[in-house]
This record gives C-alpha cells, structure tokens and sequence, in this order.
C-alpha cells in the first residue's frame, strides 16, 4: 500500500510502505521530508516534517552552499598573522637579518654604484666587443714579432762581437799613427797626444819605432810653436 506524502511547497506525492518513517528529498523543491506512518498521521507527519525539516533542510543546504570567499581586510589580516608568525620563527632560529639560514644573502637595498664600479663596468663593456678582441690580438702579435726582430738582432750582434775575429795588432798600429798625423795637420794636439798613448798600451816596443818618435817629435815642435 502506498503512503501519501504533501511537502510544504505544496507537491504531493506517493512512497512505497517500506520508506515509512524514513527521511526523503522532496522532488520539487529538494527540501527534507520524513515519510509518516500511515494515512491519517500524514497531516501531522507533514506539519512535524515543516517544523523539523526547516533545520534539517538548513543544515543540509548550509553543507550543500560554499563558503563565501575571504575580504580584502580579512586577507590582509590573515597575511599579516603569516609574517608576524615568519617573523618570530626566524627570531627564534636565530637567523641574521639579511642572511638565510643557509648562509645565502637575502634582497635588501641595492647598493649605490661608485665611479670605481662604473669605470669597471665600462672596461668590462669595451673589453667585451668583437672590435677590441681584434686590436688586442693584432696588437699582441705586432708586439711579438717586433720583440723577436729585436731579440735576434741583439742576439746576433753579440755574437759576432764576442767571437769575431779581432783585428791584428800591426793593423791597429797603422791605423792609430794615420790618427796621429790627421790630428797634427788638423792641430788637434790632444788627439795626437792620445792616439800615440794608445799605441804605446797595445805596443809598448813601439817607442823606440822610427815613426813613433819623428811624430812624437813632430808634435812637441809644432805644439811649442803653437804655443801650446
């Protein structure tokens, strides 16, 4: 036998004998009903079921809704409950200001540039062009080969210096008196005088040589005369 049922939206329907005294959704309105026991409490069973449903129904429906999302002050607030508990967890681990806990500096206030970091900067800029790559390397190997021509030319010339033959004594000889007489026609006595000392320290025999001493003689004559 079915049991006739009335919500308070005013549908009306039946349920089967089984869902008696069982609490049911409304097919209409979706509000809670409970099924009354037979016929002749479906009156009360309705009236009970206004009375009771409203809570049931403003509890289930309460689940049912979302909760409303949060304020621009209650985000505010709750943010700021976030940094004040941060804040006295790093106080109480001991962390430095400016430093994590692992040692890494932390983004604080950017340092004002010196005129030493800005030529730093510059130089770091011009060094970094393809351009001055180029003159550096041209330069480099200007430099290299120049200071190899001239490292060889020493090297050379104090070589052939070193274990070139020296000329032999006669011939320096003969070159010094050819000194001695250009330095007396020119009156130049005290080149005279010189080169004959100088063929006495590589000959010292060469003062008793005929030509040694008419030059010698020769000089003192004309430098006398000349006053001297």
């Amino acid at each position: 036998m079915a049991i006739a049922v009335k919500c308070r939206c005013g549908k009306k329907f039946k349920v089967k004998d089984h869902m008696a005294g069982k609490a049911v959704r409304c097919p209409t309105c979706k509000g809670p009903l409970r099924i009354p026991a037979g016929d002749a409490d479906s009156a009360a069973a309705g009236k009970s079921a206004r009375g009771a449903g409203k809570d049931e129904g403003s509890m289930a429906l309460d689940g049912d809704k979302k909760a409303p999302p949060p304020s621009a002050e209650e985000e505010a607030a709750i943010s700021e409950k976030r940094n004040k508990l941060i804040a006295s967890y790093d106080q109480a681990a001991g962390r430095r200001k400016g430093k994590t806990k692992t040692g890494e500096i932390t983004a604080g206030k950017k340092k004002k540039a010196t005129a030493f970091m800005k030529f730093c900067d510059g130089c770091g800029v011009v060094c970094s062009t393809l351009i001055f790559k180029y003159i550096f390397i041209v330069v480099m190997l200007s430099g290299g080969v120049l200071g190899s021509i001239f490292g060889v030319r020493c090297a050379s010339n104090y070589v052939q210096k070193e274990s070139g033959p020296s000329a032999p004594k006669e011939v320096r000889i003969a070159v010094l008196f050819e000194k001695v007489e250009a330095a007396l026609e020119a009156k130049q006595w005290g080149k005279a005088r010189d080169a004959l000392g100088e063929i006495l320290l590589i000959e010292p025999r060469k003062e008793v040589h005929r030509k040694y001493r008419e030059l010698k003689k020769r000089l003192d004559e004309e430098s006398e005369r000349d006053g001297r």
